[in-house]
């Protein structure tokens, strides 16, 4: 690469570096400079803020969109797009949310963002039929060597506040989960201890629901990729078959897999 190419690159370099800081121009730039750069920036914020919007729906409803905007602008600073998709950024929100004087007022903010990335991902992820044929593992495969595939989908949380009730109170989609205001109000007050949610996609689209605190360790270690004959041995207890029937009724499972 010739040195007019280098330079080049670097004032390019420097440009977008420019634009995502959202810094203002250097006094040696030209005023003209200076206003394209602030068009620049305008119009990234904007789609920024446009993308936080759908990724978190539901907070933009608690915060509001000047405080989105905000949020954008700071998420922007310190973790700017790593790819060309806005659909793939956003997930630091949580630890900005975690650091934010927003959290003093909210303290469900970042555990609402976390439920609400992972909903985002789940609704983009790929839907892969059960193997059917895959179960056979739990008839002629020793525990200690089967394994399970879980769907791309599938995560687990806990949080101590209820945020799947939170969250259902915002789907305008969902008119029979809708809470009005008093009655969000008790279910909040009724809520004790922590909530378990496991999030996954179910046909066209995600799904959350409540599991106890067993299914919870449970599947987190499934989640580690501990084999079947680990998971009996850490949770002697467990209702397996339970949990398979209720895995793969609801596909969290898209097979079984022999281990070496």
């Amino acid at each position: 690469m010739s040195h007019k190419q280098d330079a080049l690159a670097d004032r390019q370099q420097q440009l977008i570096a420019m634009i995502y800081g959202l810094q203002k121009a250097a006094p040696k730039y030209s005023e003209g400079f200076a206003r394209g750069l602030q068009v620049y920036q305008n119009n990234l914020l904007a789609t920024a803020a446009r993308a936080l919007s759908i990724s978190y729906p539901v907070i933009e409803q608690l915060l509001g969109h000047v405080a989105m905007t905000v949020l954008a602008r700071m998420l922007l600073q310190s973790s700017p797009p790593a790819t060309g998709d806005w659909a793939d950024w956003g997930g630091d929100l949580k630890e900005l949310l975690l650091t934010s004087s927003l959290i003093e007022e909210h303290p469900y903010l970042a555990d609402m963002a976390q439920l609400e990335w992972a909903v985002h991902n789940a609704s983009r992820s790929a839907h892969r039929p059960l193997v059917q044929a895959s179960l056979s593992h739990l008839a002629d495969t020793p525990v200690e060597r089967i394994g399970f595939c879980l769907a791309d989908s599938v995560q687990v949380m806990a949080s101590d506040f209820p945020v799947d009730i939170i969250w259902r109170a915002h789907q305008p989609t969902e008119e029979s989960l809708q809470l009005d205001s008093d009655l969000l109000a008790r279910e909040l007050q009724q809520h004790q201890g922590r909530c378990h949610l496991i999030i996954h996609r179910q046909g066209n689209a995600p799904r959350l629901q409540r599991i106890s605190d067993a299914e919870y360790a449970w599947c987190c270690d499934v989640l580690q990729g501990n084999s079947l004959g680990q998971l009996l041995d850490r949770h002697p207890q467990f209702d397996f078959s339970h949990w398979l029937s209720n895995a793969l009724e609801n596909q969290w499972i898209e097979q079984l897999v022999e281990i070496n």
